[in-house]
């Protein structure tokens, strides 16, 4: 588990705020769960075993950007990005994040975005589904690319995509 390697992330954190000036979620949802400076201190409690990974807590962790604003407005050169993006990787792995597409996961770990993508298409495939809709476009992606890459015969669908069909048909 990589989360025993941040620990030293953790201990560098002074709680002092200055990454939540440069957040673009912070000036969107105004509570500190969702500020860089929440995250790390739920990152912390999960890492020292405190709190387990909960549907609630992966919601958290998915409304972050991964832009960086936070590590580099840091003083203490905490590595927030590395932080969430670990996160990520321990929420995909217990909970599974949508697709393996969320949270820009494809752009820092493919594999691991592949393998989610993959559990999630075989959920799908479980149902006896022949089509996916999804208001998600990384959902979309990840999904049809996936279905593409394994040759599988499943229809991956936007809403829209089903919206304009419909208005067509009518």
């Amino acid at each position: 588990m990589e989360m025993g390697l941040l620990s030293s992330e953790f201990d560098q954190c002074i709680k002092c705020g200055l990454c939540l000036a440069n957040c673009p979620i912070n000036h969107e949802l105004f509570l500190e769960k969702y500020t860089p400076r929440g995250k790390i201190q739920l990152a912390r409690a999960y890492g020292r075993g405190k709190v387990a990974i909960s549907d609630h807590y992966r919601d958290i962790f998915a409304r972050c950007l991964l832009c960086g604003a936070c590590s580099v407005t840091c003083p203490s050169g905490v590595d927030l990005t590395r932080v969430f993006t670990t996160m990520r990787k321990e929420i995909a792995e217990k909970k599974g994040i949508c697709c393996g597409g969320g949270g820009n996961l494809e752009m820092t770990d493919t594999v691991l975005s592949g393998k989610v993508a993959h559990r999630k298409i075989n959920e799908i495939r479980k149902t006896g589904a022949e089509t996916v809709v999804t208001a998600c476009q990384q959902c979309v992606r990840s999904i049809k690319g996936r279905v593409r890459l394994e040759k599988l015969g499943l229809e991956v669908m936007d809403i829209s995509t089903v919206v304009a069909r419909a208005v067509s048909n009518a």
